[in-house]
């Protein structure tokens, strides 16, 4: 199930986009009214694989290795160079975006990812809530946080932007 932020407003372009992510990817993600944070990652930027799209824990070509036998989508909406950025902890679950990274670019959109130690989701992702800023437009995070985020209002359901 993918979410908005009740407090994101940036116009039906965004959403638009927010919307094939959150299709594309297939995975638990939620768009969110996030921001204030730097650019963190739990393992060094000399650390990253030879080839690597700058977040997750494969190269691009494992990436697209990974999604073979998925059908790829072909004629792509133009959004005229949108950036989505992405908070998730950091390694594999940050994975998903780099399979599609091709058509992301093809696609006009510039994914970038904000990603934390695991132990760290729950803290900076709320405290970037409870800012709103919304620096960040999506967050993925472990399923037990969706009562709290969902009942505080922080999320908005993306299915009518997926339709």
């Amino acid at each position: 199930m993918s979410f908005l932020s009740r407090d994101r407003q940036r116009g039906g372009t965004l959403l638009k986009v927010l919307a094939v992510v959150a299709l594309a990817t297939g995975v638990g993600v939620t768009s969110a009214a996030l921001g204030g944070v730097g650019a963190e990652r739990s393992h060094a930027p000399q650390a990253l694989a030879a080839g690597s799209p700058g977040f997750g824990d494969l190269t691009l070509d494992q990436m697209l290795a990974a999604r073979k036998g998925i059908p790829v989508p072909k004629n792509l909406p133009n959004f005229h160079g949108v950036t989505v950025t992405t908070m998730g902890d950091a390694g594999h679950n940050m994975n998903v975006f780099g399979f599609w990274f091709p058509e992301w670019k093809k696609a006009g959109i510039t994914f970038k990812a904000i990603e934390v130690p695991f132990a760290d989701v729950y803290t900076k992702e709320k405290a970037e809530f409870l800012a709103g800023t919304s620096a960040v437009d999506l967050v993925v995070f472990y399923p037990a946080y969706i009562g709290d985020f969902a009942s505080n209002g922080y999320l908005r359901p993306l299915d009518d932007y997926v339709r």
